[in-house]
Parts: structure tokens; C-alpha cells; sequence
């Protein structure tokens, strides 16, 4: 029988390696990019056409490399940031597989031109599908230019399930700013199709998240920072007013690299665990400095996934600071009047002053009696007392407050008797912590979540709207002006008919601004920050863009409920108690599966007869 092992060619070799590399034009991005933070670069352009299909070009002002070295770095597993095993225990760099480059090269066209600040000549390399074509001195500025063009030419099936380009270049724009967060001492430059997209100085590491997430972020940032023998933590929360809906702006670095990490995720979220409205989510940007040999980053090669030695501790260490911070920052502001700069209130003295000060006086007409005039038939002329039961006579058949003591009667004492569990025109009904409507039916006690039944009223009522646009808009007294990230602007004319759908009126003003003059009618008096809610459902535009129509209405629906439906907390008129049992009982007479919210969790529960008798 024939040997039916073989050896692979290495150009398949390397397109088959290049895979767990190279998955889209933003892996090449991030590879370009680290490299040049590793040549300890000041200054880093990238330049993109098409989205990065036809061109990925990144300019730096590094160390360069020599002529040798050009086109050593593009074999397999050549790398100068490591020489040993041991030094994967003391990485300081991002690099250190010796993948990236060979991978690249292997799927598509690259041309490097470089430059050390010692050489008088720099160097050209030039690679087809993993062939060097060209090698050879040629002039260069110091540092290096490096272009990727024609991404999986030679692997078409790789090519043929890239997205479009509005969803690769938002890969892309995540990955640049991972990179240019978490160096704010290196200006980053992005230009797509040969507009600047972000010009970013070097500056703080505040300054930075403000100069590329817009101004609105510069109010909603609380410090963090704690310093231990274990971990020093230090970055910023959001406060628990500016929460989004999508979690898109959560950013943790470990010793400055990008990772992700759903365990220390959840310590955050607990933090905010009853701060926040239900599916809402903070945004952070957190920086965790260890020791080299207390990680693991050599686990995948996109090196996003990081492993600790002390990972619980962490954790908890993590859990304490975020919580520290959101009481230390967002509790209200006092005066301290001890302190040397505290205002100074003169003390007033009657007796200081040359002018007599004398109190007020108020005339007081005693002879007047406003009953002797009163036609409204609660009151009759002569004794003040006199039919004082008018007063109350017509409220004989409103539906009053009742104490809890009452709520556990007979139903049959209401003033209208239910039908099956069918809706009733006078409840007796009370509130239960704030987050529950307690009240009785014929198979014994219902238990309404006020929250989920809100949500599940309002969002039947927005998408009918939404659906024959009928969702009332009101205009605003001033325009809001504001700004949106770069691919919010770029999904912007999608999202605008959905928008005024909704009953937002908004223009583009260009170069990222928009202008709000008119916003859904609910909205008033709910929710001012009417900027996120826009971002937030340009968000929901960008990652339904592939859905139809239908399903996009059907995203904008479910939130725009959730942002102006009854939050759990606050206190309720008989009158809301009443509208959101209504509505309940419509739903149980018309639903065959009426007990479930839009999240798929229960809307209310009922406690038998049977279960409570039981209970004595």
C-alpha cells in the first residue's frame, strides 16, 4: 500500500496558520498596530481603503529595521521579542509568537519600507502570497511603512465570508481603539478613504477616552484607583445615570494590552446591581498592572485571552474598588464649614445697624367668610359646619386607598366582580415593595412585577406606532446639539427613518454632529439624556443592519418601552396600579401564553386559596 502521509507545501502550510491569525482585515490592523507600540513609535497613522479589502497601510515613527532583519521577520516563528521559554514569563511587548507577519504575508500582497535612525539607506521587501519578490535598499524616512494589500486574494472562500464593508470597518475601528486607549502617550492618526476619522494628540488616559468616545463622556467618568502588592487597578466607571442599553464601551487592560475577561465582567456588573435600571449595563475603562509572571497571555494567538495566578483575589479586589468608587463620587456634595476656604456668612444683628429693622405686618380682613359666597352646593349659607357630608359626596363610588389589612378580604367586596380572572373597573390592590401589585382573584392572591408588565403594555403600544407611524413627536424648545462616534455616523442615514419612526427629529449636521429637535412625546419628564438614547439606537441599527425592516422595528420597540416604562422603586397611584392590572386581565383573556414579558420571564404569579389555607 502506498504512504498517504505528506509533508504540506509551505505556502499551505502558512494559509492554513494564517487562519487563526488573520480572520479579517481588523486582525491585521491589531498585528500592524502592536507592532508598531512595540518599536517604541511616538507617532502611529493607519490609513484604510475599502474598508481594508483593497489596502491596510500603517505609518511610525519607530526604531525600524535593519536590512537583514526585513525580511527575516516574515518566516515562521521569527521574532525579537523573545529567545527562551522563560521569557514568556517576562513579556513587556505584545509580540512574541513570530506569527503575525509570515500569516499576513501568506494571504495577501505586502510591501515594507523601513528605516533605522542609524542607517543612511532604509530597505524594501516586497511579498506575494508568501513569496518575496523584491529585497533591496531603498530610500525610506526613519521608522516604518508597511502596506497589506488585496487581503485572502489567494484564498478566495476565506474572501467570500468577510461582511460587509460598513460591518468590517467597525471591527476595525474596535481594535484601533484598544490600541490608542490604552497608550494615550502615542498620537494615532485613522484616515478612511482618505478622511480623518480620529486625530488623537498624546494626552491622559482620560483625555483620550474623552477625545474619541465625544465630550458627553467627560461628566460620566468616575476615578478609580487602588494600589496593592497583588494588583494595582486604576481607570475609569461610568456613573449609574449614564448607563447604556448595549455594553459596546467596556475596555479591560492588563499591563496595557486589550483583554477580555467575563469573570472580572461580573464583578463589575455586580457593583451596579441595583443602582441601574434592569438591562442596562456601565461602560469602564480599567487598566489592571501585575507582575509578567502572575499572567498567562500565550494561550490563543489573538492574545485577548488572559489567565492569573491569583484570579478570585483579584476579583474580589476589583469588586470592593468599583464599589468605593461609585459611593465615594456619586453622593451628594456638602459644605464643610470647617475647612479655611468655606464661604463667609455675615452674621446678622439687629442692633448693629443705625436703621431700626421692624418685622413685617399682614392685614388680615377677620370679617371675611369665603362660605357665605360658595354656590357649589357643598356648603350652605349660615352655620360654618353645617352638610359638611357634601364634601364627600362624590367620591361615594370612586375606588379608594385601602390598607393591607383589607386587601386580604373577600373579593366579592369590590364594586364590580370579576369575570373568570377577567378585568374588573375598581381594584382593591396594593403595592409590595415597591416592585409588586398585590391583589386578590377568584383562585386566590395575583402577584403583578409592575416592571415587566410596563414593558410589556408600552412595548405593544410602540410597536403599533412604529408600525403605522403614529408615535407622537414633541418639539423641543432648543436644539440639542451633539456628537457621535465615527461608525455611528457612518450607520446614521440607515438608522434616521427608524428614528423618526420613533418620533425623534434629528438632522446630520456633518463631521459627526447631529441636531435634535424633537423627541418621542413619552419621553418628557422620563429621561433627558436624549443623546444616548440616540446612540443607543443607532447601536441597535448597526448590529440588526443585515435584519429586515421588521425586526429592526421590533429592536426599536423593545427599547424605547424599557426606557419609558414603570421602574422598579418607584411608588404608584391607585390610578397606574389600575391600568397595569387592566391590562393584565386584557392580556389573560386574549393571550394563551399571557404570563411571559418580553424577556421571556414571568409577568405575575397567583398564589391558590389552597396554598394559603395550607399556610394555617
Amino acid at each position: 500500500m502506498d504512504n498517504i502521509i505528506k509533508v504540506l507545501p509551505d505556502d499551505v502550510a502558512g494559509q492554513i496558520a494564517a487562519g487563526e491569525v488573520v480572520q479579517r482585515p481588523a486582525s491585521v490592523v491589531k498585528e500592524l498596530l502592536e507592532n508598531s507600540v512595540d518599536a517604541h513609535s511616538t507617532r502611529i497613522s493607519l490609513f484604510l481603503t475599502d474598508s481594508g479589502r483593497s489596502s491596510i497601510k500603517v505609518i511610525d515613527n519607530g526604531s525600524g529595521i535593519s536590512f537583514d532583519d526585513a525580511a527575516n521577520a516574515f518566516l515562521p516563528h521569527a521574532t525579537s521579542k523573545i529567545s527562551q521559554t522563560g521569557d514568556l514569563f517576562s513579556l513587556s511587548t505584545f509580540g512574541f509568537r513570530g506569527e503575525a507577519l509570515p500569516s499576513i504575508a501568506a494571504i495577501s500582497d505586502v510591501v515594507l519600507k523601513t528605516r533605522r535612525s542609524t542607517d543612511q539607506i532604509g530597505t524594501l521587501v516586497q511579498i506575494s502570497g508568501g513569496k518575496v519578490l523584491k529585497h533591496q535598499q531603498d530610500t525610506a524616512p526613519v521608522g516604518t511603512q508597511i502596506e497589506v494589500r488585496n487581503i485572502f486574494f489567494n484564498v478566495p472562500a476565506r474572501r467570500k465570508f468577510l461582511k460587509n464593508d460598513s460591518v468590517e470597518y467597525t471591527h476595525i475601528l474596535n481594535e484601533f481603539k484598544r490600541v490608542a486607549i490604552s497608550h494615550p502617550e502615542i498620537e494615532f492618526e485613522l484616515f478612511n478613504q482618505n478622511n480623518a476619522v480620529y486625530q488623537l494628540k498624546a494626552s491622559t488616559f482620560k483625555q483620550r477616552i474623552v477625545s474619541i468616545f465625544g465630550d458627553k463622556m467627560n461628566g460620566s467618568l468616575l476615578p478609580v484607583e487602588l494600589n496593592t502588592e497583588l494588583v494595582s487597578i486604576n481607570g475609569f466607571v461610568s456613573r449609574t445615570d449614564t448607563t447604556r442599553q448595549r455594553g459596546y464601551e467596556q475596555f479591560f487592560f492588563v499591563n496595557n494590552r486589550f483583554m477580555k475577561h467575563p469573570y472580572f465582567h461580573k464583578a463589575v456588573m455586580e457593583a451596579y446591581d441595583g443602582l441601574v435600571a434592569e438591562g442596562s449595563q456601565p461602560f469602564y475603562f480599567l487598566n489592571f498592572s501585575v507582575k509578567p509572571d502572575q499572567i498567562d497571555v500565550n494561550i490563543h494567538p489573538t492574545k485577548t485571552e488572559i489567565k492569573f495566578a491569583n484570579e478570585r483575589e483579584i476579583w474580589q479586589i476589583l469588586s470592593s474598588t468599583v464599589n468605593q468608587a461609585i459611593g465615594k463620587f456619586e453622593r451628594i456634595t456638602e459644605i464643610d464649614f470647617e475647612k479655611d476656604d468655606a464661604p463667609q456668612i455675615p452674621v446678622f444683628s439687629a442692633g448693629n445697624g443705625k436703621q431700626t429693622i421692624t418685622p413685617p405686618s399682614v392685614d388680615v380682613d377677620k370679617s371675611y367668610n369665603p362660605f357665605q359666597s360658595c354656590k357649589s352646593g357643598y356648603y350652605s349659607q349660615g352655620k360654618s359646619g353645617e352638610n359638611w357630608e357634601n364634601l364627600y359626596a362624590r367620591y361615594k363610588d370612586k375606588s379608594q386607598q385601602v390598607t393591607s389589612d383589607d386587601c386580604f378580604e373577600d373579593s366579592g367586596k369590590a364594586s364590580a366582580e370579576l369575570n373568570g380572572i377577567g378585568s374588573v373597573s375598581s381594584y382593591i390592590c396594593f403595592q409590595f415593595l415597591s416592585k409588586y401589585i398585590v391583589t386578590p382573584c377568584p383562585e386566590g392572591i395575583m402577584i403583578v412585577d409592575q416592571h415587566r408588565a410596563s414593558v410589556l403594555m408600552n412595548y405593544y403600544d410602540f410597536a403599533a406606532r412604529i408600525e403605522d407611524c403614529r408615535v407622537c413627536s414633541q418639539r423641543l424648545l432648543f436644539p440639542e446639539l451633539f456628537t457621535i462616534t465615527p461608525e455611528q455616523a457612518e450607520m446614521l442615514p440607515v438608522a434616521i427613518p427608524l428614528l423618526t419612526a420613533c418620533g425623534f427629529e434629528l438632522s446630520d449636521m456633518g463631521g459627526g454632529a447631529v441636531s435634535l429637535t424633537g423627541v418621542p412625546s413619552s419621553f418628557l419628564g422620563k429621561n433627558t439624556d436624549y443623546a444616548g438614547r440616540i446612540s443607543d439606537l443607532i447601536d441597535l441599527a448597526v448590529s440588526d443592519k443585515d435584519s429586515e425592516m421588521e425586526k429592526r422595528k421590533e429592536s426599536f420597540a423593545r427599547y424605547l418601552a424599557g426606557q419609558v416604562s414603570i421602574p422598579y422603586g418607584k411608588q404608584l397611584t391607585n390610578s397606574d396600579m389600575s391600568s397595569i392590572l387592566d391590562f393584565v386581565f386584557s392580556q389573560i383573556e386574549s393571550c394563551t401564553d399571557s404570563c411571559r414579558g418580553i424577556d421571556g420571564k414571568r409577568l405575575y404569579n397567583i398564589i391558590s386559596a389552597d396554598s394559603i389555607g395550607r399556610l394555617f
